[in-house]
């Protein structure tokens, strides 16, 4: 009876884990699919567009306030030195910045502060996108935004109006 067991156990646990990469792998093509689908619509030329003013060479600017979740390493180049924190603004989901070792180190956890961006070239935008404005939380995923200077944030600069992210017309 113990051998019947032992078989009908290492059986199902087969089965599961069977199951668990057909499943994994069916999502992880579907993902690919969709990924692969939006690269090249992007890459598709605008067929609605008739004419190069269509297009604005943007820049990034401006300043948000962010409260820091966690400092620590970026564990590709290194594993000890801090240089990558999360952030959170009012009520969004966490991302990334990278301001360097310098400026990583005296970022406290918990506290909440005013950073100011540099101008970040982003190349050509639709001018549907640019008269838009920003959408901030897609700001920090889509393009490489560089800190310049960050303090502790005040109380009236926090709350849902403490991203002041905004596209500008890149001079060249």
């Amino acid at each position: 009876m113990f051998k019947t067991f032992s078989k009908f156990i290492a059986a199902a646990i087969a089965c599961t884990f069977f199951a668990i990469m057909f499943i994994g792998c069916d999502f992880k093509s579907a993902f690919a699919d969709k990924t692969i689908s939006a690269s090249t619509e992007a890459e598709k030329p605008n067929e609605q567009s008739s004419s190069a003013d269509d297009a604005v060479n943007a820049k990034i600017t401006g300043s948000f306030c962010a409260t820091v979740r966690w400092v620590g390493p970026d564990y590709c180049l290194d594993d000890s030195t801090p240089n990558t924190v999360m952030l959170t603004l009012f009520q969004s989901a966490p991302f990334l910045i990278f301001p360097g070792e310098e400026a990583a180190s005296k970022l406290e956890v918990g506290k909440t502060y005013y950073f100011e961006i540099e101008d970040t070239p982003i190349g050509s935008i639709p001018k549907s996108e640019f008269d838009k404005g920003v959408i901030t939380e897609k700001a920090f995923v889509l393009y490489p935004i560089k800190i310049k200077a960050f303090r502790l944030a005040k109380e009236d600069e926090m709350g849902l109006n403490s991203p002041n992210l905004k596209y500008e017309i890149q001079k060249n």
